[in-house]
């Protein structure tokens, strides 16, 4: 089998254990038997559990990254942009309940983890860049109020999307979330207003 195709095979098998059993529950004879390998091919990919969170991660970023940029008539509007990451929240929740549960279980292990808290911050660090400049942008073409802080806006949004995760793991219904997510839209939509 192709190298890569086998390392997805196990990242696959180890996001389907972390995000049903957590980290405690994490076990890599138990990944390797669900990926149809010997624990020792798996060590050959992932030498260390480090190797293998580091893997969980990239895959993480991967996944969130594919398939989520916005149409480009919402991209134009910064407005738009902004609500887009609501709409992307809620469709993550239904078509990628795994991912969700996996990055929530990776911010919980950040704060006892410096590798992990390292790793995500790089990743949520490319999002909160992103953002930052959505609001950059409505700034500067005076759709948004001048005296914003666009770092402070980027993790106001970035916070609301993570608590719509928690919120949904700890069994709220997804048409709550969506309640919630119009909300939170409508809010940003008065924050940001001149």
């Amino acid at each position: 089998m192709e190298p890569e195709l086998r390392r997805q095979e196990i990242l696959a098998a180890a996001f389907r254990q972390l995000a049903v059993r957590g980290f405690e529950g994490l076990r890599v004879r138990s990944i390797a038997q669900d990926a149809g390998i010997h624990h020792a091919t798996l060590l050959h990919y992932f030498p260390t559990k480090e190797a293998l969170i580091e893997g969980f991660i990239e895959e993480l970023a991967a996944r969130f990254r594919s398939g989520s940029a916005p149409p480009s008539e919402v991209r134009a509007d910064p407005l738009e942009a902004l609500r887009w990451e609501f709409t992307d929240a809620r469709r993550r929740l239904r078509r990628e309940p795994e991912a969700i549960a996996v990055t929530v279980e990776l911010m919980l292990r950040a704060r006892r983890d410096p590798l992990v808290a390292g790793l995500l911050a790089r990743m949520f660090g490319g999002w909160r860049r992103q953002l930052e400049g959505i609001v950059r942008r409505g700034i500067g073409t005076g759709a948004f109020r001048a005296d914003l802080d666009a770092g402070a806006v980027a993790d106001a949004l970035i916070a609301e999307v993570q608590g719509m995760s928690l919120l949904w793991l700890a069994g709220t219904p997804l048409e709550r979330i969506d309640a919630l997510a119009a909300i939170g839209g409508r809010t940003l939509e008065e924050l940001l207003r001149p």
